[in-house]
């Protein structure tokens, strides 16, 4: 058997055949990489694709399952199956694995096309359009995704390359992603607040009071004018059920920041609740 290094050379010269046209040889090649590597999903998935450029969709077909049975959670490998099954029709299975696809890798932007094109002839209308969207989403912040890709790279230990990182995965749903970009901004600068606020907002989105509000607290701590973070520590707090430190918390921002228009109004409905009326309309009468 050959051995390691021996394979990524036999796999690179699999992909030259392959570029070249040369079928025959590029699958000999795979053939011995996945007697190496049964498990190797870019190689069943080449040669899928190899079978695909000779228009024979039943073989590629067979490639991509055969890679699956020996790598159930192939995130590549569904989603391959699942758009090739579902621009033959076959809806159903196509929509399972597409989904299981996008539950393994979250940053396959086609998944979320397809998925959302299958759903839609599905039946299921509104979570097709919601994919959809997503994805055009995805698309308008590409450009952005790939600079501050690039700005992690070329300085590593720049924590703002990676809370505008961040900032962008939460625009477009990537909260996973976007809590991990904020994450490596605080281990390179713990007083980074708008990544720490940041984060407390992917918790409480999540519905993680407890890590959310010690987030919050934590932003406070360094920093007690930070009216964000009074105001996102009010809505944690309403979410707890605690009205009266929600309402603190409100306050606290306001004073922080007199223009900041929706802690008033946090702060007005609160009032109003608690029949403290002439407070309330004060609130609304500044905003």
């Amino acid at each position: 058997m050959a051995l390691p290094g021996e394979v990524e050379l036999i796999f690179q010269l699999a992909r030259i055949y392959f570029a070249q046209a040369q079928y025959g040889a590029a699958l000999q090649q795979l053939a011995a990489v996945i007697n190496a590597q049964p498990a190797r999903a870019e190689a069943h998935e080449l040669i899928a694709q190899i079978y695909l450029a000779q228009e024979d969709a039943a073989a590629a077909q067979k490639a991509l399952r055969r890679g699956l049975m020996a790598d159930s959670t192939s995130a590549v490998l569904q989603a391959r199956l699942g758009i090739l099954l579902w621009q033959e029709g076959v809806v159903d299975e196509a929509v399972g694995l597409l989904e299981r696809a996008l539950a393994a890798d979250p940053d396959r932007d086609e998944v979320y096309y397809n998925l959302g094109r299958a759903l839609l002839r599905h039946g299921a209308e509104a979570q097709g359009r919601k994919l959809l969207e997503f994805f055009r989403a995805l698309q308008g912040e590409h450009q952005k995704l790939l600079d501050y890709k690039t700005a992690v790279v070329l300085n590593p230990n720049d924590a703002d390359a990676y809370y505008n990182l961040g900032a962008v995965y939460a625009r477009i749903g990537r909260q996973r992603a976007a809590s991990q970009a904020y994450q490596a901004a605080l281990l390179i600068a713990p007083d980074h607040l708008n990544a720490r606020n940041n984060l407390g907002n992917i918790h409480l989105r999540r519905r993680e009071l407890g890590p959310a509000i010690a987030a919050y607290r934590e932003v406070l701590r360094r920093d007690p004018g930070y009216a964000r973070a009074h105001h996102n520590l009010g809505n944690a707090y309403l979410l707890s059920g605690e009205e009266v430190r929600a309402v603190a918390a409100f306050e606290k921002a306001v004073a922080a920041d007199p223009a900041y228009r929706q802690a008033r109004q946090m702060l007005a409905q609160l009032y109003r609740k608690q029949g403290r009326i002439a407070e309330a309309e004060a609130q609304e009468a500044a905003r």
